[in-house]
């Protein structure tokens, strides 16, 4: 095991931190790679690339933005593969705009949590595994190659945020 310079293991710079939640706080697990973008995204020479020419990374990102603005208890847990892969800390500096970056408390995979503990939650990703059984109705499904970028999935997310999110009133 590697010490950094703070003299926190390797592996504790790349953790999550613990969520903290407000009990009015509505949690969206979001997910990155055909969620935030179009494709899957590698880490090649020091840099992520988005997996296909014909995607740009982030290039769906500011759709949760705009839709989440009303609601400034909203939180998100990322439940990406990037945060295992690349660490928490990279993963959140990643996202391209301060707002979200801000609104990032922690990750897991363990969206079972959530609804254990009587949060709205929303996964929005591209695959259902995790999603605890009956939250279909709070399962925000993106299409592998479409992303947040199909007609129908920012509809549906504005629905459930107007129905769980907490908006400012």
């Amino acid at each position: 095991m590697t010490t950094a310079a703070d003299g926190r293991s390797a592996a504790a710079q790349r953790a999550a931190p613990p969520a903290k939640l407000d009990e009015r706080a509505s949690v969206a697990f979001l997910d990155i790679d055909n969620t935030l973008h179009a494709s899957d995204a590698y880490f090649l020479d020091g840099r992520v690339t988005a997996g296909s020419s014909a995607s740009v990374l982030f290039e769906f990102a500011p759709v949760p933005e705009r839709l989440l603005t009303p609601y400034p208890s909203l939180v998100i847990i990322l439940s990406s593969s990037w945060v295992e892969v690349l660490g928490y800390e990279f993963t959140v500096a990643q996202l391209p705009s301060n707002s979200l970056q801000a609104r990032v408390r922690s990750a897991t995979f363990e969206r079972e949590d959530a609804a254990d503990d009587g949060w709205p939650a929303l996964p929005l990703d591209d695959e259902a595994c995790g999603a605890p059984a009956g939250f279909e109705k709070h399962f925000l499904h993106t299409n592998t190659g479409i992303a947040l970028g199909a007609r129908e999935t920012p509809e549906r997310l504005k629905e459930w945020l107007g129905a769980n999110g907490n908006a400012r009133r």
